[in-house]
């Protein structure tokens, strides 16, 4: 019995996911996340090391549909291990409950790296409370190893630092020392080592000249070298997320970027879960510190402390993907209620989220981003430069490094006036074009709109 639901926990959620997976490249992050680890490129803060490792080996071994399609069915792998992970923690009712929310759907169906972050901080749990209860020594190390992998797919996962450290107060008079020792070596190497894949494809992407924007001045440009991370300063900006704001985080929370982030939270939440879910949640939560106060804590602090960061993160374009683990902690706390009734009503719960969803099966057959990069391309002739914002540039590199479609064309990742001193030069010898929504000036310089339904613009030079 134990079998059937550990494959059903895992098995219904994949086939859901699967049949509801996008096929082509997506805008924004998801389409650099389609891009980058096909061409083992280097994508934006923080690199995310081991997740383009990963999607480099499966697109390129497991040959089934599309390359997009690969790097969605990976991220439906990961959250499907979520949910399998979940039911040996609280059963099939809490593994439903996840798999089927709006947030944890959407991001099991596209290209994502939280995906395995959240495998890899559910799977931080799951071994600390095992080693919690038993005290095997091999489920400390199991833990150490999930904690140190997922930093590397994602720093966001040492956030679940505080839960382990709880775990070791609680046993650490019946740990050695050594014991210790060992789980953080075993931390630190299985993380630092992958995070060393950046400044030595950096340097080899620049001596084999792969980047094509490189041979424009651009030196440190999207999905090729992002920020070249080859420079020690230049890895430590990467890796730490100084450009794009992370060490801001601290600031939300003397602002009302904090309040507005826990309303946002528990509105998207009510929908994930539904009222009556977030009841259930709320009353498992309460039912899992009286039950067991160590046990509670540790799990909580394991999977919570994400939100908290996301609270003050307002720079993220995409927070609720930062969520996955502390709605794990939600669906955990649902499962905890192991009456009869109360299972009946989680189930029926997630049931409920399953068949009010059909919009996520739409998915396979949105093609937009693909068809709008085909027509950038088809309107600019074969040699043209084109500067593209981040919403159409990904789609834009799919086509040129995956797919090889754009011919001799060079895709910029730029805002338009972020290329002032280099579009005289640019114009001199190519015919020069910006996709999307222009967004600066050049002196000198007008844009002309081209006749496609996509936002494209010529390049001109004033001639009054």
């Amino acid at each position: 019995m134990n079998r059937l639901g550990g494959a059903l926990a895992f098995g219904l959620p994949l086939a859901i996911y699967i049949a509801s997976a996008y096929h082509d490249v997506g805008y924004w992050d998801v389409g650099e996340m389609d891009t980058v680890p096909y061409i083992l490129g280097i994508a934006h803060p923080p690199g995310f090391p081991l997740y383009t490792l990963i999607g480099w080996a499966f697109t390129h071994l497991v040959p089934i549909g599309s390359v997009a399609f690969r790097m969605s069915l990976l991220s439906a792998l990961a959250m499907a291990g979520v949910c399998w992970l979940i039911f040996r923690i609280a059963g099939i009712a809490a593994a439903l409950l996840y798999a089927f929310g709006e947030d944890v759907w959407a991001h099991a169906t596209r290209a994502e790296a939280h995906a395995l972050a959240a495998l890899a901080s559910v799977a931080v749990l799951y071994f600390v409370l095992r080693w919690l209860r038993a005290g095997h020594t091999r489920d400390l190390y199991c833990c150490a190893l999930a904690f140190g992998l997922g930093i590397a797919v994602h720093p966001v996962v040492a956030c679940t630092l505080p839960g382990i450290l709880a775990a070791v107060i609680a046993r650490a008079h019946e740990t050695s020392p050594r014991v210790l020792r060992v789980a953080s070596l075993v931390a630190c190497a299985s993380a630092a080592i992958w995070f060393a894949y950046l400044p030595l494809r950096s340097g080899e992407i620049a001596a084999r000249r792969l980047d094509p924007a490189a041979a424009l001045g651009i030196t440190g440009g999207a999905f090729w070298n992002y920020g070249d991370p080859v420079l020690v300063e230049n890895f430590e900006a990467l890796v730490t997320g100084g450009e794009v704001g992370v060490g801001d985080v601290r600031y939300g929370y003397t602002s009302h970027a904090y309040t507005r982030g826990v309303a946002h939270f528990v509105g998207l939440a009510l929908v994930e879960f539904t009222p009556v879910g977030c009841l259930l949640a709320i009353g498992g939560l309460v039912f899992m510190f009286r039950r067991d106060l160590t046990w509670a804590l540790v799990a909580s602090l394991t999977l919570a402390p994400s939100a908290l960061f996301a609270f003050g993160f307002g720079a993220e374009s995409d927070v609720d993907r930062y969520y996955l683990p502390v709605f794990a902690l939600l669906a955990i706390a649902a499962g905890a209620l192991r009456w009869k009734a109360v299972t009946l009503v989680v189930l029926a719960t997630a049931l409920y989220l399953l068949i009010s969803q059909r919009h996520f099966f739409d998915q396979p057959r949105d093609d937009r981003a693909a068809r709008e990069a085909a027509e950038i391309v088809r309107a600019t002739p074969n040699d043209a430069i084109v500067i593209a914002t981040w919403v159409i540039a990904p789609p834009l590199a799919y086509d040129a490094y995956v797919l090889h479609r754009t011919g001799a064309r060079t895709v910029v990742a730029s805002w338009y006036g972020d290329q002032i001193g280099r579009i005289a030069q640019w114009t001199a010898s190519r015919p020069v074009y910006v996709a999307g929504s222009p967004e600066g000036s050049v002196p000198g310089y007008h844009l002309e709109r081209m006749p496609t339904h996509t936002d494209l613009y010529r390049v001109e030079r004033d001639t009054y």
